[in-house]
């Protein structure tokens, strides 16, 4: 079941920008290259003898899926989560200690609109990221990008952001599966159809 909820929410994020406008329709052929990796490791999972169970630091990385750990933000004057500043475009999550990212979307030529959010020391902390750093997220909290600071993802570039930059990084056969494996295990699996569940 949560298999299938996650693949609905790819799904419908992919779809959603390709209906606004934000992304190309090739943005959809990304789905079965992301998502079946995790089929067949749940599957696999599942049917092992001992059952799915596994220690947190093993099953952890598959279950967010490269996506941004949920962290309270200890500055808010109600609780927030890291997964609840995550919008529907590109999300940066910044450190508190370079003022230029509240800036920074404005400078970006991108279709999907992009939000800044300047995270507090022990949540840039948690999520590893420098004082001065930042990373950029996909509405699924996915990571695309990070930086040590606002002057470096200038200098980097916003390949990330535009459509054909964005959707070269989604589909790439270097784009990581949580667990830090290749997605050239999906082509390992097409090259063998009895393998995993399609």
């Amino acid at each position: 079941m949560n298999t299938a909820i996650q693949d609905s929410f790819d799904l419908g994020w992919k779809l959603a920008w390709v209906l606004r406008g934000w992304a190309s329709a090739k943005l959809l052929a990304s789905y079965e290259v992301e998502r079946r990796p995790i089929a067949a490791h749940n599957v696999q999972r599942a049917g092992e003898p001992t059952g799915a169970r596994r220690d947190s630091d093993q099953a952890l990385p598959w279950d967010l899926n490269g996506r941004v750990a949920h962290h309270w933000l200890s500055t808010c004057e109600q609780q927030t989560s890291t997964i609840d500043l995550i919008g529907d475009g590109f999300t940066i999550l910044a450190g508190p200690s370079d003022p230029h990212w509240a800036r920074f979307a404005g400078f970006i030529p991108a279709r999907a609109p992009i939000h800044v959010h300047n995270v507090d020391a022990a949540t840039a902390d948690a999520l590893d990221l420098p004082p001065t750093g930042g990373l950029v997220t996909r509405p699924d909290g996915r990571e695309l990008r990070r930086w040590i600071d606002a002057d470096a993802a200038t200098t980097e570039g916003f390949d990330w952001a535009t459509p054909g930059g964005f959707l070269e990084l989604v589909a790439s056969p270097g784009h990581r599966t949580p667990a830090g494996k290749m997605m050239a295990t999906a082509t390992a699996q097409d090259e063998n159809p009895g393998v995993g569940v399609w």
